[in-house]
């Protein structure tokens, strides 16, 4: 189970995701706190959330595009797909 936050700083959020749950999974988890420059406003940080989710999705999409291009192969296309699905297994 993985856990990110995207957020202004607040120590209360930062504790509460920083602690590991009781459960079977806590051996794999992990969290994240994407830290948003403090602007003094309720409304504001939505948005700049919205950019650095934008640019985080961006970011993954050139990142698997790169895996898809160095492993494909014209003569065995499952053997890339199999690496994509492996690939995605460790992303969970």
């Amino acid at each position: 189970m993985n856990v990110f936050i995207i957020a202004e700083k607040n120590k209360l959020l930062f504790d509460a995701i920083s602690k590991v749950p009781e459960s079977k999974f806590e051996v794999r988890y992990k969290y994240g706190y994407i830290e948003l420059p403090e602007t003094g406003d309720e409304l504001l940080p939505a948005f700049t959330s919205t950019i650095v989710l934008q640019l985080l999705a961006f970011k993954m999409s050139i990142l698997k595009q790169n895996l898809l291009n160095s492993h494909s192969s014209m003569e065995n296309p499952l053997k890339s797909y199999s690496f994509l699905l492996t690939f995605e297994k460790l992303l969970e």
